[in-house]
């Protein structure tokens, strides 16, 4: 809990902000081909490679900066303990990389049924 401890001390009321700026970063980045540095690789990367690379990061950009936004409205619209605020940043993350991975293979399996 090194990290959580980290969080709290910090203005937990801008880490959304910060996870935004990530999405964003992700974002640009997909904006170019693979290459082998900083993105996002899931599931859906290990199983289909680098020819998945560029959708799933612009999706994973994409659904990190919402949900991101929206948690910087509900820490500053609510009376959430800190300790409470980094549970919720940490869940949103992971669900934001399965909801992504999720998408991802769904939208390659139709895909290629479709090609086949």
């Amino acid at each position: 809990m090194f990290v959580a401890g980290i969080i709290e001390k910090a203005q937990v009321d801008s880490v959304p902000l910060l996870f935004a700026v990530l999405g964003l970063v992700v974002l640009v980045i997909s904006a170019q081909e693979y290459t082998g540095g900083i993105g996002y690789r899931g599931l859906a990367f290990i199983c289909y490679g680098k020819r998945i690379w560029q959708f799933s990061n612009r999706l994973f950009g994409g659904i990190l900066m919402g949900t991101s936004l929206l948690l910087y409205l509900i820490f500053r619209l609510s009376e959430i303990s800190a300790s409470n605020k980094v549970l919720m940043a940490t869940i949103s993350c992971f669900l934001c990389a399965l909801i992504c991975d999720i998408v991802t293979l769904i939208y390659k399996k139709e895909e290629n049924s479709k090609q086949g």
